[in-house]
């Protein structure tokens, strides 16, 4: 039997013209009342119509020698409550028998369906979203590496069906947004992994044996302009399975890459490795940064101060220390990055290091405190754990007086273990601080998970009357929470004196933003508040 590759729930063998000429196995439920009722039959006419040209695409292109699969398939009969039964589709083209397709159908498990588990697909094109995409494409590396199988990602890039000047109608667009994700979908290396990254960018994680240059021209003769022209495409390829290059160095090069190709498109048509691409772009980050582990700093790492203050009283509180590369400007870019190459914590200890020797310099004021940000993703790493809790334990004389700041709340994925650590800062005397805190569900849910002394809103700037009585009733409700939870809150980006009323009247207890003061070069009090030193454990 040539079915021996496979485990499967129906066995089926079909011939040039993908017509069924044996099967065995269990088809009810799946396909046919019977195995006698399948032969003679068109294999596509048993998935549902919306998969038929993707399959008739991904068996045409199947050479002798080659298999493909698992990749989920929906068939032509419907659960009860309407929506297309699935199946995990295997198929093989042997050698010996070069005009002979044997595939399998299997009931979708945890093992054959993993590629698509969890990930997000649209219904109408079948493709992954970014993010998804992302994920696919990552779990596909890894795997290949251990595999040695060599993997390559092209992008494809079509302006003509993005921005305001797209020049097709609408339902053309979705028309050949259906035909790209088809194609994509049957040169991908398992039958899945294609997404779509914007409204004309796209991608494909497929084997290093399919030309990546094959994978555009069919792209290219999917798409036929108004004018019967055909579409400028740009495109990039990468690879991102090789033995020589690390699974951790590929993720992260991965995830970036995509970001850029979804937030810029392709710029030009290129082919790289990504050891050099991911080479390229954290040599950069690495530059601006590669200050930050040296305390004694330079002009590339300076640390700026904005000051917080009670609503009630306008009394001020303690700083909140930003890091800038250069004087007022924002350093969001590169600690974005930063973050997704897993080379935060090395700035965040950087930071924190800095600010201990200022409040430890003979001569500061000692009524201030400070609030140093730690990113979430440093918290996850388990060397930046202990580094964190050596400088603090070194540094007890300053419990009181510094808080640790935690950003990036909504990318915590262990809760419970973020906790223990938050708890470990706490009992040293230091204060902690949730950065970052929306007013959705997962927020609500991350807080109670989260025993903090301090909890920090951005309220944003003024909105139109609907959004900003909605807007208000949500935050209202996070501090409702947060008082029940014993968690003080900090309103961020207050720009007017009403806002400052108007959340002091739902009771926020401090507030940060231009109404109070802008980040200042030296930690400048912006006004008297006489002897008493501001404490993190005080009022």
């Amino acid at each position: 039997m040539a079915f021996a590759f496979a485990g499967a729930d129906l066995l089926i063998e079909v011939d040039a013209n993908l017509d069924i000429t044996f099967a065995l196995g269990a088809t009810t439920g799946m396909v046919a009342p019977s195995e006698a009722d399948l032969v003679g039959r068109r294999f596509v006419s048993l998935l549902a119509e919306s998969d038929r040209l993707y399959a008739t695409t991904l068996l045409d292109d199947l050479k002798p020698a080659a298999r493909c699969g698992p990749t989920l398939v929906r068939l032509a009969v419907d659960r009860e409550d309407g929506v297309p039964r699935e199946a995990v589709l295997h198929a093989c083209r042997l050698p010996t028998s070069p005009k002979t397709i044997n595939l399998t159908l299997a009931q979708p498990s945890l093992t054959g369906a993993m590629a698509s588990s969890g990930h997000r697909r649209s219904a109408e094109h079948q493709l992954l979203d970014e993010a998804s995409f992302k994920d696919a494409a990552r779990r596909m590396a890894e795997t290949a590496h251990g595999l040695r199988k060599h993997l390559e990602m092209t992008f494809v890039d079509l302006p003509a069906l993005a921005g305001p000047g797209v020049a097709m109608p609408v339902t053309e667009v979705r028309e050949t947004v259906q035909r790209i994700g088809t194609l994509l979908r049957a040169a991908s290396a398992d039958g899945a992994t294609a997404g779509r990254l914007g409204p004309g960018r796209f991608g494909v994680v497929h084997d290093a044996s399919r030309s990546a240059e094959e994978i555009r021209a069919r792209v290219a003769e999917a798409v036929v302009l108004p004018d019967g022209q055909r579409p400028d495409i740009k495109s990039a390829t990468v690879e991102i399975a090789r033995d020589d290059l690390p699974p951790g160095m590929a993720a992260h090069a991965i995830q970036f890459v995509v970001d850029q190709v979804a937030g810029q498109g392709v710029d030009a048509d290129r082919r790289a490795n990504i050891r050099n691409v991911f080479g390229s772009l954290v040599d950069s980050t690495l530059r601006k940064v590669k200050d930050f582990s040296d305390t004694v700093g330079g002009d590339d790492f300076t640390l700026v101060y904005q000051p917080v203050a009670c609503l009630s009283t306008g009394r001020f509180h303690h700083f909140e220390a930003l890091t800038r590369f250069k004087f007022e400007e924002s350093p969001l870019a590169t600690i974005q990055f930063a973050e997704e190459v897993g080379i935060i914590g090395q700035m965040d200890l950087a930071v924190l290091t800095r600010m201990i020797q200022t409040m430890s310099r003979p001569g500061s004021d000692r009524r201030t405190s400070f609030a140093v940000n730690v990113s979430s993703q440093s918290l996850a790493n388990a060397v930046f754990v202990n580094c964190l809790s050596h400088l603090l334990s070194s540094s007890r004389a300053l419990a009181g007086r510094l808080a640790i700041e935690v950003t990036e709340s909504a990318r915590i994925k262990d809760p419970g273990e973020t906790n223990r650590i938050l708890q470990d800062i706490r009992r040293q005397g230091f204060a902690v601080t949730l950065d970052d805190m929306g007013a959705g569900v997962d927020s609500l849910q991350l807080l109670r998970r989260l025993a903090v002394d301090y909890v920090k809103i951005d309220v944003g700037p003024a909105r139109g009357t609907s959004g900003a009585q909605r807007h208000g009733a949500e935050v209202a409700a996070l501090v409702r929470l947060c008082d029940d939870l014993g968690a003080v809150t900090i309103a961020e980006r207050i720009e007017t004196r009403d806002q400052a009323r108007a959340l002091e009247d739902i009771g926020v207890r401090y507030g940060q933003g231009y109404q109070f003061g802008r980040p200042t070069r030296q930690p400048e009090l912006p006004w008297q508040f006489g002897d008493k030193p501001m404490r993190f454990d005080g009022a």
